[in-house]
């Protein structure tokens, strides 16, 4: 006889069968599984990224095969497979067949709806979504009829016994497996067709302890947990943190999962992010091992699905800690967590909201490029709503120019004039080659704006562009927009261009050459230097008496 354990050689029989690697994978898993329930209720295995595990102890080591079985099972979401002795040659080949499938072939609702259609006996299955495989009751037998006078009585039918796979004895309690439920009992189960009413139940005394070792019975103790309410759902985040053995953890981490949506479908948001919270945070405690950390990241990723984390974005309207500790559970999730939170940012009406996503998110991923990529094809409120984030303080302006260059860009005017208003408080020559390019827009609107814009930056090497559209546009509003921005500027590279306008005479020139010389008077006021006020002392004794009285104001009020 081999020396190696029955439930050793159960597992990697049942490895070969689910990667299907040898015939005899069937016979060979049925007649371990004998000999191994020979001693034992039944067998409960928990599917590990290192292979597979019983009671948190590793069976059959670190194998290949035994890792590629449990990578498919897990491809497949199955975090639990547990046998009785009732599970026959058919029924192992039941399981292979829908756990060797691969998950492009799988029904709506996965290998549990493929096994349900074969119905195997003595086999038990749950996913990491919640869904539990069960084998289905039989009724019991019916009462036998009572016998006619002169026949002799049938033969009795025998008593239902609580030691098959479905109902079993633990101690003192009868664990159902066909309902999932724990019925307390005292003494010996009632016989069936007794005289007269059952005795009731004595109730559960404070010496009564849980049972002790059965498989199966934790098995759907884990399978069914947070299936109550939503006071047992908040003890699962302190039973996260004080689970010290790994079989227990991922237990409490597949309750936690399965309740997060449960929680979600009750009202119970806050419940919800409570659990979600707890997986991110074991997900990162640095305290944990890898196999730990490693479980709670893939429930935190199991839990986190687009309809949890679209009810979990609604609780950021609330504002206050609420909202914080929504992004950070979405910052911990990360992946599919972002488009969510690009989506609220742009969408938002709330500019307060729309800021503190904004820099969840620049504290995750600081290229936020995405954010304005979607922006760019929203309407033109919504563009500059999202256009207001790159001129945040602390933003970093490298990030802020790439935004504003691709917004410059935007078919709407309204946008691209937004742009030259951010683009103004830019540091550096970035901002400044912005507008500059901006003065060669289409809309007249954009180019005023950027004309604008420039005499806030009061930068001299904005003079000789602004100096080329004074003389060759034709646009009084825009020359005026010039002359103006020129006296912002106030250096003297702006002065040849404005007396230039001084010394125009034109025969037809009329009130629009009046209106520019007036204002390129108070624009030579506001260059503080010597020359200026030269040239303000000469208008002022000159013989056109609107310019003159322009030039006495100004050099007053210098």
């Amino acid at each position: 006889m081999s020396d190696t354990p029955p439930e050793v050689r159960f597992v990697r029989a049942l490895a070969a069968g689910i990667l299907r690697e040898g015939e005899g994978a069937a016979i060979a898993g049925s007649a371990a599984l004998r000999d191994f329930l020979a001693s034992e209720k039944s067998l409960v295995l928990e599917v590990q990224f290192t292979g597979f595990t019983r009671r948190g102890e590793q069976v059959g080591g670190v194998h290949p095969l035994l890792l590629r079985a449990a990578a498919q099972l897990i491809v497949l979401r199955v975090n639990r497979v547990g046998f009785t002795p009732e599970a026959e040659e058919s029924d192992l080949r039941a399981l292979f067949d829908a756990l060797s499938r691969p998950a492009a072939e799988m029904p709506p609702r996965g290998v549990v709806e493929v096994l349900a259609a074969a119905a195997p006996r003595g086999v038990f299955l749950s996913t990491s979504s919640g869904e539990v495989y069960r084998p289905e009751r039989h009724a019991p037998p019916e009462p036998p009829a009572a016998a006619a006078p002169g026949e002799s009585a049938p033969a009795p039918a025998e008593t239902p016994s609580y030691s098959s796979a479905l109902d079993f004895v633990s101690g003192d309690s009868v664990v159902d497996l066909a309902e999932f439920e724990i019925v307390e009992t005292r003494g010996d189960p009632v016989p069936a067709g007794g005289a007269g009413d059952p005795t009731p139940a004595a109730p559960p005394t404070a010496e009564h302890e849980e049972p002790p070792a059965d498989d199966l019975y934790h098995f759907f103790r884990a399978a069914g947990a947070g299936r109550g309410d939503a006071a047992e759902a908040d003890d699962l985040a302190d039973s996260l943190r004080r689970s010290t053995a790994v079989m227990g953890f991922d237990g409490v981490v597949q309750s936690a999962v399965a309740a997060v949506p449960r929680l979600m479908d009750t009202g119970e948001e806050m419940r919800a992010l409570a659990l979600v919270e707890a997986l991110a945070e074991e997900a990162r405690r640095p305290d944990r091992s890898r196999v730990f950390r490693d479980s709670a990241e893939q429930g935190l990723r199991r839990a986190a699905t687009d309809p949890v984390l679209n009810r979990l974005a609604e609780l950021l309207e609330r504002g206050g800690e609420v909202r914080e500790r929504v992004l950070r559970t979405f910052l911990a999730v990360g992946g599919g967590a972002f488009p969510i939170l690009e989506t609220v940012a742009v969408r938002t009406g709330d500019a307060g909201l729309r800021e503190a996503v904004f820099r969840a998110m620049l504290e995750r991923d600081p290229t936020g490029a995405r954010i304005l990529d979607r922006a760019m094809s929203e309407p033109a409120a919504r563009a500059r709503a999202v256009l207001e984030l790159a001129a945040l303080p602390g933003v970093d302006a490298t990030l802020t120019q790439r935004w504003l260059e691709r917004a410059a860009k935007h078919p709407d005017a309204t946008v691209r004039a937004d742009v030259a208003r951010h683009a103004a408080r830019l540091d550096g020559r970035g901002g400044l080659r912005i507008l500059l390019d901006l003065l060669g827009d289409a809309d007249e609107s954009v180019r005023r704006a950027a004309v604008r814009r420039l005499g806030e930056r009061a930068d001299p090497a904005a003079v000789p562009f602004l100096t080329r559209i004074l003389n060759e546009s034709g646009d009084e509003d825009l020359q005026l927009d010039v002359v103006a921005a020129l006296g912002s500027i106030g250096s003297a590279e702006a002065l040849p261009a404005l007396t230039g306008i001084l010394q125009k005479r034109q025969l037809f020139a009329g009130k629009r050459l009046q209106r520019l010389k007036v204002a390129a008077v108070a624009a030579v006021g506001r260059i503080p230097l010597p020359a200026a006020r030269d040239v303000l002392a000469s208008l002022a004794s000159g013989k056109d008496a609107e310019l003159a009285t322009e030039a006495k104001r100004a050099l007053t009020d210098g």
